[in-house]
């Protein structure tokens, strides 16, 4: 009787075998003709965490349009070490009035939602990222009259799943990337 391959061992032998090369490097080297040195490192991934703002201008007027993107550099030493990336927005009491907030309602959080890109409710943009090296584009729009003020946007990495409101900065995992320009209403 004919027997089929178990191919989910081969697998499974496959992947540990790239994992175990992944976390080790193993150099042979002949030290003599007749004696070969075997020497087992271990590989030191060293962690990036760096967001940063790019191109923000200080002041823009009405007519301008308002661009921010976000620069994201990151490597996690081990998938253990996951981040959710945080992003918000500090908008001025005027600004707040006019979009008619309830008195300190003024920080602003980056969803991950399309359809409601910013909401009141303290939550991450990204969840559970190991690696990253993309720009996002976190605001564009045109200055119109009445939104005047200091707007502040401030991004950072944290440990996966803590939330950097409610359980302080001890779970950050980067600086925090700051930046603030003033709206104007000429």
């Amino acid at each position: 009787m004919f027997r089929k391959p178990r191919f989910d061992k081969m697998i499974l032998v496959l992947q540990s075998l790239i994992f175990a090369l992944s976390i080790f490097s193993a150099s042979v080297y002949a030290q003599d003709e007749n004696t070969v040195v075997s020497k087992l490192e271990f590989m030191d991934v060293k962690p990036v965490y760096n967001v940063e703002f790019m191109d923000v201008e200080p002041v823009y007027n009405v007519g301008q349009t308002v661009t921010v993107d976000l620069v994201e550099n990151l490597q996690v030493s081990n998938r253990f070490n996951r981040v959710d990336l945080w992003i918000a927005i500090q908008i001025p009491k005027s600004a707040a009035d006019t979009m008619q907030l309830s008195e300190g309602e003024n920080l602003l959080f980056k969803t991950p939602f399309a359809l409601m890109p910013f909401s009141l409710i303290p939550q991450p943009f990204r969840l559970s990222l190991e690696a990253a090296d993309i720009t996002h584009r976190v605001l564009e729009f045109e200055v119109l009259p009445g939104f005047k003020g200091d707007y502040t946007f401030y991004a950072a990495y944290v440990q996966e799943g803590t939330n950097p409101i409610t359980d302080s900065f001890i779970v950050l995992k980067s600086e925090i990337a700051e930046v603030t320009t003033v709206l104007s209403n000429y």
